[in-house]
């Protein structure tokens, strides 16, 4: 149907649910508010509350954090919720008031068409104007707002919602306006997508026994009718790799099948496959990747035999090969704290011990949560938060003297930790120099950057003799914190990189691969050394 493309009077927006694709999702949302309605302001909620305090500390001033999902509904027109399972869903609508009446809910997340069907009943009773639009596409494809969305629901409404779906969805397909038929359409894909990738990679198993090469028949297959999404990208990037890593879970994976041959109840798509996708769940493991499903096949004889087969040799002597750098990268830009440097969490706990010594009130985890980030920037937050109620200007004299004075105290701290006689600090590996010096051999420039003051950084390159290794550092006191892409940006200056596809960043942290993906860089690198995890980076 023809719907309107001019964005309806929506004041404000909102968004429950910052897991691993709500985060993405909303920020790219974030990111086109504005060019939306121009005096929208985005409320969020997660169950996670450092999610939230990231998302709301990285969104230039656009979101506010809610401390329940209810409280976001409320206040908000329209609010999209992203979260695991329907009945989740469920829960969060039945808790709204009678204060959320008459606004939008636009429920991303997938479930069984019937239990959508009682979630938009239930929404209707409670006055709100309830749309399903499950979504395909991973983290990647929200990040740069290719999604496809699979919606169903009122067409006005839908209407309403579409200048604020287009943030993130390129492909839209208003399928019903029965509720339930956008997660029907939605698991039938999955099951094609998971039944494809599992199908093509027994082949490959098979092939890889008989003595041919996987990424040697994927070349070849490729170039033939039996070629797919699967074959073409999902294989060559997340297995033939050993990434595992798109950014859907296998539990997730493994639940929409589950929908999806519950629905169809086929010859081919029907409880077999079905229990072929559980049992690979339970070897695997729910949290992995879905892609990593294809070590559990039984053709693989196990999962280590499995990896063998498929990748040559394990991921450590492939990263000890250096196989995984593209071979037009001219500069690597790493991360200090967690990346190059072990210095065992010291600077979390000593920021955490000269707040907490101030008098500013607050928990260990919601500092910890700050990885990554300018040291300065967090000591406004904190004091803004706690001792403006969030209201401080920034250029407030009373706020600059409390702020300043402490980050002088920090900095002081931080001296004694690192520098004293006792001090253990080192690089985060003893062949790291010998490691650098092999990139730099091929023509590899290695920058330095980091959130840590300048004196701070100058005196760790000197302690550590890094200088012998790296090219370039600089610092967010004089460029801007993560995830802005201004320190990249002066490493690529520093040494003559006019391009930045032919940079590559790496990092520990959520923020070191925000700052990655804001300044484009061709290669971006989730290291495991440090603050977060697979999940997370």
């Amino acid at each position: 149907p023809s719907l309107p493309q001019k964005p309806p009077m929506v004041a404000s927006v909102g968004f429950v649910g910052l897991g691993s694709m709500g985060r993405a999702v909303a920020g790219r949302l974030s990111s086109r508010l504005r060019s939306i309605s121009p005096k929208t302001t985005m409320h969020v909620f997660d169950v996670n509350a450092s999610a939230v305090v990231d998302f709301v500390t990285t969104s230039e001033n656009i979101a506010v954090g809610h401390e329940t999902s209810t409280s976001v509904i409320e206040n908000a027109d329209l609010t999209f919720i992203c979260v695991p399972t329907t009945s989740v869903s469920k829960e969060i609508i039945e808790q709204v008031g009678s204060a959320g009446a008459g606004n939008v809910i636009v429920d991303l997340t997938s479930g069984a068409p019937s239990e959508v069907a009682e979630v938009s009943d239930l929404a209707a009773g409670k006055g709100l104007k309830y749309i399903e639009s499950p979504l395909s596409g991973g983290p990647m494809g929200a990040a740069a707002g290719t999604l496809t969305t699979f919606v169903a629901g009122d067409t006005g409404t839908y209407g309403a919602a579409l200048p604020f779906i287009s943030a993130f969805s390129s492909n839209r397909y208003h399928l019903s306006e029965k509720a339930g038929a956008g997660s029907a359409t939605k698991s039938v894909n999955n099951v094609l997508n998971c039944m494809n990738l599992l199908a093509s990679s027994e082949g490959l198993l098979s092939l890889a026994k008989f003595g041919v090469k996987p990424e040697d028949a994927v070349a070849a297959i490729n170039n033939s009718s039996g070629r797919s999404l699967q074959t073409q990208v999902r294989i060559p990037t997340e297995v033939l790799s050993g990434n595992y890593s798109y950014g859907f879970s296998l539990k997730l994976m493994s639940k929409d099948v589950g929908i999806g041959t519950k629905f169809v109840d086929g010859d081919l798509i029907g409880k077999k496959f079905d229990d072929v996708v559980k049992g690979l769940e339970q070897a695997v493991g729910g949290e992995e990747d879905y892609t990593s499903a294809v070590k559990g096949l039984r053709l693989g004889g196990g999962i280590a035999e499995a990896e063998k087969l498929l990748l040559g040799s394990s991921p450590l002597e492939r990263v000890d090969q250096e196989a995984f750098m593209p071979a037009d990268i001219k500069l690597l830009v790493c991360d200090m704290a967690g990346t190059t440097v072990d210095e065992g969490g010291i600077v979390y706990e000593t920021l955490f011990n000269v707040l907490t010594e101030a008098g500013v009130n607050l928990e260990f985890q919601e500092v910890d949560a700050w990885h990554g980030a300018e040291k300065l920037k967090v000591i406004e937050h904190f004091v803004n938060r706690h001792e403006f109620a969030g209201s401080a200007d920034l250029d407030n004299r009373k706020f600059r003297s409390r702020c300043d004075a402490l980050h002088d105290n920090f900095v002081e701290a931080i001296k004694r930790a690192y520098f004293d006689d006792e001090s253990k600090i080192s690089l985060i590996s003893p062949g790291l120099p010998e490691h650098f010096n092999g990139f730099r051999e091929k023509g590899v420039k290695i920058g330095l950057n980091t959130g840590y003051p300048v004196e701070i950084q100058d005196a760790i390159i000197k302690k550590l003799g890094m200088a012998d290794f790296v090219d370039t550092w600089v610092s967010a006191q004089n460029w801007g914190g993560r995830p802005k892409a201004h320190m990249i940006h002066a490493c690529m200056r520093n040494m003559g990189v006019d391009d930045v596809r032919h940079v590559a960043k790496a990092g520990d942290t959520l923020l070191d691969i925000q700052e990655g993906i804001q300044a484009g860089v061709g290669f971006n690198i989730g290291l495991l050394s440090g603050a977060d995890g697979v999940k997370t980076l």
